[in-house]
């Protein structure tokens, strides 16, 4: 992780996640990617590259205690640069793919004051109703909020992206929703450069 004080001075802080099967320098290679002075990037390493085995719209209890797990090293993390002396409002939480939806399931969960969130590629987990997390009315406060997702895409149906876009902004936050044609699964420029933007914001850029 980044030196404490450095990250306390940065304009703006991710906290990026990983996708199943890769590792945190392809957060750090995304950051690069927007080209932001005074930028630092935070990306935690999920255990043997996966944050949980199942598919994030199968039953939850398929992916515990992982799932759990990771969910705690997202608040860990973002209690300990608040301990650091970063202030929230300067954090940009996200992720990609699997990483995105762990982002975005424990910011439902958990509702917390951030600078953004950032769900590249991913939606709320749970199988159904009753497991999706549903953030209370006004618990989100305008968080900004990109949401993206790829017609036609096998491990994220763009009906998850938008049903999890409707349930965010129930509980207040003010959404950008980017859904892209079909195309291959990874973050792509059109994606780099709407994450770009929403970090200037918080960064004051």
């Amino acid at each position: 992780m980044t030196a404490a004080g450095e990250l306390a001075r940065a304009a703006a802080v991710l906290v990026l996640l990983h996708g199943r099967g890769h590792e945190p320098a392809s957060m750090h290679e995304l950051a690069e990617r927007l080209d932001l002075a005074g930028v630092a990037c935070v990306a935690p390493a999920a255990p043997a590259n996966s944050w949980y085995p199942g598919r994030f719209m199968q039953p939850r209890a398929v992916s515990e205690p992982a799932l759990s797990h990771s969910l705690e090293v997202v608040a860990a993390t973002l209690d300990d640069l608040t301990a650091a002396g970063v202030d929230p409002a300067r954090i940009v939480l996200g992720g990609f793919s699997q990483g995105a939806c762990v982002v975005c399931d424990a910011l439902a969960r958990r509702p917390r004051r951030l600078g953004a969130l950032a769900v590249l590629c991913g939606g709320l987990i749970g199988a159904d109703d009753a497991e999706v997390a549903r953030p209370a009315a006004g618990t989100l406060a305008g968080l900004p909020v990109l949401l993206t997702g790829t017609e036609e895409d096998a491990w994220v149906p763009v009906e998850r992206v938008r049903w999890t876009a409707q349930l965010l902004a129930a509980g207040g936050a003010s959404i950008d929703l980017r859904i892209h044609p079909p195309a291959e699964h990874r973050v792509h420029d059109e994606e780099v450069d709407a994450l770009r933007e929403l970090v200037r914001g918080v960064a004051g850029a």
